[in-house]
């Protein structure tokens, strides 16, 4: 089917009074898929049917409401193949009136493929049987072509087109090729005509004229055949000429999104909004030579980006694989059925793509506070990349930039703010044209705007370690005539806070004190000199019978995390009194003996410490972590 064009409308009087009318073309040739997904060549066929009631006389129209009006509008996707039996592959429609409808299906078991049935010869006079000639013809005709018709038994014609002109029919200018004609192969006669050749009618034969003779009988008699035909009246549509028609206009290009990332990073609709009060436009032409895409269609039938048919919004999807950046010139042509166009340029923004992280290695991946560990990113920018910073300030850290070897590289040192568990690192890309962008993962597609399953995030896993304890008092604890309580000191330090610090004080316990472990506080109360301060002090009671000797305790802690330290062993000293401290003027030999048991008894503590952490937790710990 190459032409289907239907306009029928009238008015009701009488009882009834209101308008009816249907009105179908077919607006566009293409592929649509059925609903079994398979292609087929089809017409988009443009279909308008109302019927409105302005006055009744006891008539019953609209469910017994009166007056009113029925509005349907719908495109249909029918396959070119007239033989075939459910051609229609798809209908859209929008219907108004009392039953209000939408939608847009494809019917099942369309088409159904059906063999053409040949032609046959119907009319007659007499026992002559006389046919048209009929074939196949270029649409629109143009000046210079040499049509032969063949498709008829007995009667062929080769039709030569001659010059165009104008040819007035129904008070209208057509537009027109005039054609002449000789008849061959047993028929003897000529034919000449026009045959429009501009606007809706384009086909249309305006005038024919045809004489030829044609033998019949057993006789080899001649019947000779004389037949003019021309256009009466034209009816629909009311433009079919370019003296009616009115040239369309360019409103507006821009893009939807307001921009297009270049280096592919993600397409963006280009639309369009033309005005046609004929409503005969046949293509909108943009011309995107400045980002290497040449000139491309737009479309308003739904395609492409279009997102409403028939709205006057012409749409292409642009993307920009290239590497032009900033305002770049576009313009756009518009071109309806006569020939009349519209232009319009402007600028389309094309924004700069921040570098992407194609693939990223950290080793190693669990680490803990203080540690190092190594990164290195595969970056990519077609302009170049400029810098790879790794930003540790939201965790009290600093900018870390990296270095380019083979891949960028750069060395992160964990500071004491992350917290132990899987923490993400940033990273800040840059350009060399100044584009940049913060990261915690991967763009492994090479765009920002197109996610992809094998992204990963930029992550390390930090461990956890329990706080560190260091003995703050040095001096001998003073034995006096009377007992005492006096401060030992321990400096205890962990990033993520203290929960708990405990002693085993040994014979050092206060009086009283049964069970083995004390709590030791920073508060500034007690014998503690300063609140909060990282020093927790344990109270000693120095009594009249505590031994003159060293004497071995134990410092145990826990973090806000529950990590903690196992019991560590540290040695003080108690002595008389009357005897002075370490560093005093008394006999130098018995401080010198001092300080040597003092470093022996030191390093067998660090050894015990070394040993003991590495040992692995027993069951039976508190929730401290505690024995």
């Amino acid at each position: 089917t190459l032409i289907d064009d239907v306009h029928v409308d009238g008015t009701l009087s009488g009882d009834v009074q209101g308008t009816f009318g249907v009105l179908q073309t077919i607006e566009e040739t293409g592929k649509q898929r059925n609903h079994t997904l398979v292609e087929h060549d089809v017409n988009v066929i443009h279909s308008e049917t109302w019927f409105n009631v302005t006055g009744i006389g006891g008539s019953n129209f609209f469910g017994g409401s009166g007056a009113g009006s029925y509005y349907n509008n719908s495109y249909i996707y029918q396959a070119t193949n007239a033989d075939w039996d459910n051609r229609t592959v798809r209908l859209v429609w929008t219907e108004t009136g009392p039953d209000p409808s939408n939608g847009d299906e494809r019917p099942e078991r369309s088409p159904i493929k059906q063999d053409p049935t040949p032609p046959q010869v119907e009319e007659a006079l007499g026992n002559i049987s006389v046919g048209r000639e009929a074939g196949f013809a270029p649409v629109p005709m143009e000046t210079g072509d040499v049509v032969r018709l063949l498709a008829q038994d007995g009667i062929v014609l080769t039709v030569t087109a001659g010059q165009e002109t104008v040819e007035p029919r129904d008070a209208k200018n057509l537009s027109v090729i005039e054609w002449t004609g000789v008849y061959s192969d047993g028929v003897s006669g000529t034919a000449f005509g026009s045959i429009v050749h501009k606007g809706p009618l384009t086909g249309l034969l305006a005038s024919t004229t045809r004489s030829f003779e044609i033998e019949f009988g057993d006789n080899g008699e001649l019947a000779l055949l004389n037949e003019s035909q021309a256009v009466d009246a034209i009816l629909s549509p009311s433009i079919v000429s370019a003296d009616d028609n009115t040239a369309p206009q360019i409103l507006d290009l821009s893009l939807t999104e307001g921009l297009v990332f270049g280096e592919g990073a993600s397409s963006s609709r280009l639309v369009a909004a033309v005005d046609d009060p004929d409503w005969n436009v046949v293509s909108v032409n943009v011309d995107l030579s400045s980002v290497g895409l040449g000139t491309v269609s737009m479309n308003d039938r739904g395609l492409d980006g279009d997102q409403t048919i028939g709205d006057n919004e012409w749409t292409t999807m642009v993307s920009v694989q290239g590497l032009e950046v900033g305002d770049v010139s576009i313009s756009v042509e518009v071109i309806d059925e006569w020939g009349e166009t519209d232009t319009l340029t402007t600028n389309m923004t094309v924004e700069n793509q921040a570098p992407r992280i194609l693939s990223a290695l950290i080793t190693p991946e669990t680490v803990v506070r203080g540690g190092a560990t190594l990164l290195s990113l595969d970056v990519l920018d077609y302009h170049g990349v400029d810098s790879v910073v790794v930003d540790l300030r939201q965790y009290g850290g600093e900018e870390i930039p990296c270095m380019k070897l083979d891949v960028w590289t750069c060395e992160l040192v964990i500071p004491d703010g992350m917290t132990p568990g899987v923490q993400l690192l940033t990273v800040r890309l840059s350009d060399e044209l100044g584009a940049t962008i913060l990261v915690s993962k991967t763009q492994a597609s090479e765009h920002h705007f197109q996610p992809s399953s094998t992204d990963v995030e930029l992550a390390v896993t930090v461990e956890n370690t329990p706080p560190t304890l260091t003995l703050i008092t040095s001096e001998a604890l003073q034995r006096g005539d009377s007992n005492s309580e006096q401060a030992i000191e321990i400096r205890v330090e962990d990033a993520d806070g203290i929960l708990l610090v405990r002693a085993d004080l040994g014979v050092l316990k206060p009086l009283g004190q049964t069970a083995r472990w004390v709590t030791l506080y920073d508060n500034g109360q007690g014998l503690d000199k300063e609140a909060n301060d990282g020093i927790y002090t344990a109270s000693a009671s120095i009594r009249a019978s505590t031994p003159i000797s060293t004497h071995e305790i134990f410092i145990q802690a826990s973090d806000s995390f529950g990590d903690a330290t196992p019991p560590i062993s540290y040695i003080v000293f108690v002595e008389k009194a009357d005897e002075g401290g370490l560093g005093s003027g008394g006999d130098e030999s018995s401080l010198t003996v001092i300080a040597i048991i003092v470093g022996v008894a030191a390093l067998v503590a660090g050894l015990v410490v070394y040993f003991r952490q590495r040992q692995p937790p027993k069951e039976g710990h508190d929730r401290f972590g505690f024995q």
